[in-house]
């Protein structure tokens, strides 16, 4: 358990948890953001599972956090985040993130509709950073987020992630061509912002 006291834990990804998170990602409200092409089967899906035990290139957590309907909250698996194509020897890392909006649960005879902290998106980014700096002892993450993804691309801009440039028509998506944004925090950004994010 990853726990840095931003307001999200990072643990593993339980087996068990595999059919609900390929539900998640095969919704559109996760599917659209995301540079997948097609909906997940279940056997894509234990694939990837077995892909990200055995590659030490992925690194791959459950994200769990506190999710609100009104004054109620529910401690909850919010989704999950990770770092891709790492590379120790540039010291280099690609963020992942996906938090799933909307999460159901029965209270007494009523359901309610919980959705995750809206610190909770913030707080997965600051525990990537960190696991990736502090932990893995690396130079360079970057974000590879799609330009109409406005709310990422602020989120990472707000933690201090410099904006490297537009990706033009990079990915074909609902029918369109899409551009992307890649946005990057070196070590030596992270030494300057890591204090202001307590």
């Amino acid at each position: 358990m990853i726990d840095y006291e931003y307001g999200v834990k990072f643990d593993t990804i339980p087996e068990v948890m595999l059919e609900v998170l390929r539900t998640w990602r095969n919704d559109p409200k996760i599917y659209n953001w995301c540079r997948q092409v097609g909906l997940i089967e279940q056997a894509n899906q234990k694939k990837w599972f077995d892909k990200i035990q055995e590659d030490q290139s992925i690194q791959m957590f459950s994200v769990l956090g506190k999710a609100v309907s009104g004054d109620e909250e529910v401690e909850t698996l919010l989704g999950v985040a990770g770092l891709c194509s790492i590379n120790t020897i540039h010291g280099h890392a690609e963020i992942s993130l996906y938090l799933y909006p909307d999460l159901k649960y029965k209270k007494g005879e009523r359901q309610l509709l919980f959705k995750p902290a809206p610190s909770s998106s913030l707080a997965a980014i600051k525990t990537l950073a960190r696991y990736a700096f502090d932990d893995l002892r690396l130079n360079r993450i970057w974000g590879d987020t799609f330009e109409e993804n406005r709310v990422e691309v602020l989120n990472l801009s707000t933690l201090g992630f410099v904006c490297e440039g537009t990706l033009r028509e990079s990915y074909f998506k609902q029918g369109k061509f899409i551009n992307s944004v890649i946005q990057s925090m070196l070590r030596s950004d992270y030494k300057k912002v890591k204090e202001s994010w307590k």
